[in-house]
């Protein structure tokens, strides 16, 4: 017995795997429906010889050959015969809206002039059906019917009209919140746009737990459900908060070498805190003082969908004190607004102020410095996309940002520097600022994926100066370097990094950072290709994530080697 089913299966095996040459036969003048048609010539075995007849008929039934249909196949060693009958070619006389509003059926797509002594099209048919539905599901009519009417088919003609029914109209209820969130359901029935008593919108409730995704503070519990009931719709959602909180820092007191009997404090401290009052508001604070005379202050403050509007408001202040050259202080203000699930598109207005601490050593200069004292004033658009599985812990998908800004350099004149330095120099120039991001996450194995990301930066005026240029390197960019090691006017990064996770949250993970940096200033005119590379660990405990990155970086003023290798770590408390 053992054997007989063995040598059935060698034979369907044979049989499957067999090459077969396809050729239709029709007759004639029959034949010419076949042309044009996107028919396969070959395919790998019988199995694809009746599908492959299957989609030829439904090609020729598309094309108004209602009755359509292959009546026998025939296979001769490595070709196979398709036997089809065709039938009649139908066309319409006309298609009469029927009891269907001009309105919906116009934004349907519908016109009179498409089914009048035209080719017998179902897929049309149900293109346009399935089209006024839509539009019926998303203005209130979730129950709505249509179909034809009054057919009338003789001498391969075709006459009908179109029954419509809308149902009732249904409105939305208030939503229903279930799981540990603190989270209001104001604040849910605003972010998702589902707000009692406004027309049932079938778009809407599809994209929740899309929109529901690309909140971080939430974890969903299951896919939202509903019911209806007295011309009204219910949305239950089952959600949970995430500990996403943050909190973490560290302080040094150090001997101050440029006032005696004075302590210098170094450090850094971050604060990020996420769905305040649970309606949305977020709130960061980073400051960070790794040298003497260096620290930078981040503060950012967003609040959502203000008034119950999809519109958000966010603002930015950054502050960078760079030794005793100069410090550079900005405020940001974006209003955005998600058009849908996956984007979100803001306008920004930012005010960048940039003032020398020092001029003494410009005394003797003979030409105007690398480092002045200006305003630049920007506008710009920011534009988003995220299809990742999940914005806090991603394993597969894909984001992307980009970033244009367009705005007035007012150069000021410092009293400190000669004023016959300024002769000749235009004060007053426009300037532009490009930024892109491109992010994918490609799962490998079950427990690893590649991340790779694709990060760049562009800045044009007529004159550039070291206080207006991007900063690159460090943890966030390229690792193996001091934070803020690169000044650009021009650059891009290639970051390559594979994680193998050991746990839900825990990865180990191994990386190489490749950059292309340009400078375009008058004087600091240079490009080179900086890279790094390493490994580490990301740990998640119980009450936050240690992690732990050794880098090795090469750049002209930093050789490759272990004496300059850097050890970037931190562990951050989540609440």
């Amino acid at each position: 017995m053992k054997y007989l089913l063995f040598l059935i299966f060698s034979f369907s095996s044979i049989s499957l795997s067999a090459q077969y040459r396809l050729v239709y036969l029709t007759a004639e003048p029959e034949g010419r429906a076949l042309e044009g048609l996107n028919l396969s010539k070959s395919v790998d075995d019988s199995l694809q010889v009746y599908q492959a007849a299957q989609i030829a008929v439904s090609q020729l039934q598309s094309r108004g050959y209602l009755a359509a249909y292959w009546s026998d196949l025939t296979f001769e060693q490595k070709t196979a015969y398709v036997k089809i009958i065709t039938g009649e070619k139908y066309e319409w006389v006309y298609l009469k809206p029927g009891n269907v509003e001009e309105s919906l059926l116009s934004k349907s797509g519908y016109r009179d002039r498409f089914f009048r002594d035209k080719v017998f099209s179902y897929t049309e048919v149900a293109d346009l059906f399935e089209s006024v539905i839509s539009i019926s599901e998303n203005g209130g009519y979730p129950f709505a019917n249509i179909r034809l009417d009054s057919m009338v088919i003789k001498d391969s003609k075709v006459a009908a009209s179109i029954a419509y029914e809308p149902g009732p109209l249904i409105r939305f209820d208030t939503l229903q919140l279930s799981g540990n969130t603190k989270t209001k359901r104001k604040f849910l029935s605003a972010y998702l746009s589902i707000k009692q008593g406004e027309p049932y919108d079938q778009r809407k409730v599809d994209q929740a737990a899309q929109r529901l995704a690309r909140l971080p503070y939430l974890r969903i519990q299951k896919v939202p459900e509903q019911s209806f009931q007295n011309s009204e719709s219910t949305l239950y959602l089952a959600v949970d908060d995430r500990r996403i909180n943050q909190i973490d820092g560290i302080i040094g007191l150090l001997p101050n070498e440029l006032e005696e009997n004075k302590v210098l404090i170094t450090g850094q401290f971050n604060l990020a805190l996420y769905n305040l009052g649970g309606a949305g508001r977020n709130l960061n604070i980073a400051w960070q003082r790794l040298s003497q005379l260096s620290q930078n202050l981040n503060l950012l403050a967003e609040e959502s969908n203000i008034f119950g509007s999809p519109v958000s408001l966010k603002a930015n202040f950054f502050l960078l004190k760079e030794d005793s050259s100069f410090t550079n202080r900005n405020f940001r203000f974006d209003i955005s607004y998600r058009p849908s699930a996956h984007a979100r598109i803001g306008f920004f207005t930012s005010l960048r102020a940039a003032n020398l601490l020092s001029t003494f050593q410009y005394r003797e200069a003979t030409e105007l410095p690398d480092l002045v004292d200006f305003d630049l004033n920007q506008y710009g658009i920011n534009y988003q996309l995220s299809y990742l599985d999940d914005d806090f812990n991603p394993f597969r998908g894909w984001q992307s940002e980009v970033e244009f800004a367009v705005g007035n350099k007012n150069i000021r004149r410092n009293t400190g520097i000669d004023a016959a330095l300024y002769e000749g120099v235009d004060l007053q120039t426009l300037q532009l600022n490009v930024h892109a991001r491109l992010e994918r996450f490609t799962p490998v194995s079950r427990r690893t994926t590649l991340l790779t990301r694709i990060t760049g930066g562009f800045m044009a005026n007529d004159r550039l100066f070291v206080n207006d240029l991007y900063r690159v390197g460090g943890l966030k960019s390229i690792r193996g370097f001091n934070e803020n090691f690169f000044f650009a006017s021009e650059y891009a990064l290639l970051n390559v990094e594979s994680r193998f996770y050991f746990d839900e949250f825990s990865y180990f993970l191994v990386f190489f950072d490749q950059a292309y940096i340009k400078s375009d200033l008058k004087n600091r005119n240079f490009r080179e290709y900086p890279f790094g590379t390493g490994l580490g660990i990301s740990l998640s405990t119980a009450g936050g994530i240690f992690n732990f990155i050794y880098g090795l970086g090469k750049a002209e003023a930093q050789p490759f080697g272990l004496n300059y290798s850097k050890i970037h770590f931190g562990y951050i408390s989540r609440f």
